[in-house]
C-alpha cells in the first residue's frame, strides 16, 4: 500500500510532526526524543476528532504483527503480502489510536486517511486486494502517518488544504 501511495507524495498540501514543545527545528529521524506516547496519542486522537468532524472517511493501518491465517484477522484484507485493517474515522478516537499501536511493532509504521471512496474498495475486496483496487485505495487516500522517533510519535501528511 504505501508503495502506491509513494507516488502521490510529491503533491502534499501540510506535513506536521507532533513533538515536543521544547523542540527546535524537528528533525525526523528514528531516534528517541523521550516524548509520552500518552500524549502523542492524545494529539494524535483530536486529529481525528478533527478530520471526522469535517468529513466521512475511514483509518486503514498496514499491520505489520499480522499474517496471512491469523484467526483474529476476520476482517482484513491483504495487499500481496500485507494485512490491511480499517475503521471509520467517526469511531472513538482511542479505538483508532489503538489500532495504529496494536497494529506496530515500532516503526515503520504506514496508516492512511482515506476519503469514502476507500472505504468501497475495502468494502468489495472480499479477503485482498488486486493491484487495481490497491491503485484506487491509494488514490483515496487523504493523510500519511508515518512513526518517527523511535516509534514515540507520529509524522502526518495530509493531502487536503482543509484540515
Amino acid at each position: 500500500m504505501a508503495e502506491f501511495v509513494s507516488q502521490r507524495l510529491t503533491t502534499p498540501v501540510t506535513a506536521f510532526v507532533m513533538a515536543s514543545a521544547g523542540s527546535t527545528v524537528p528533525e525526523l529521524d528514528d531516534d528517541s526524543r523521550f516524548i509520552d506516547q500518552h500524549d502523542a496519542d492524545l494529539l494524535l486522537g483530536e486529529y481525528f476528532q478533527s478530520l471526522a468532524s469535517m468529513r466521512p472517511g475511514i483509518l486503514v493501518v498496514e499491520d505489520d504483527t499480522a499474517r496471512e491465517g491469523d484467526p483474529w484477522l476476520e476482517d482484513a484484507v491483504l495487499v500481496e503480502d500485507r494485512v490491511l485493517r480499517w475503521e471509520e474515522l467517526q469511531t472513538d478516537p482511542s479505538r483508532l489510536t489503538q489500532l495504529i499501536r496494536s497494529g506496530a511493532s515500532g516503526y515503520p509504521l504506514n496508516a492512511f486517511v482515506c476519503d469514502e471512496r476507500g472505504r468501497t474498495v475495502l468494502q468489495r475486496a472480499g479477503g485482498s486486494l488486486s493491484t487495481v483496487d490497491a491503485l484506487s485505495l491509494a488514490q483515496s487516500v487523504q493523510v500519511v502517518i508515518n512513526s518517527v522517533y523511535d516509534a514515540e510519535s507520529y509524522l502526518l501528511i495530509d493531502f487536503n488544504a482543509s484540515t
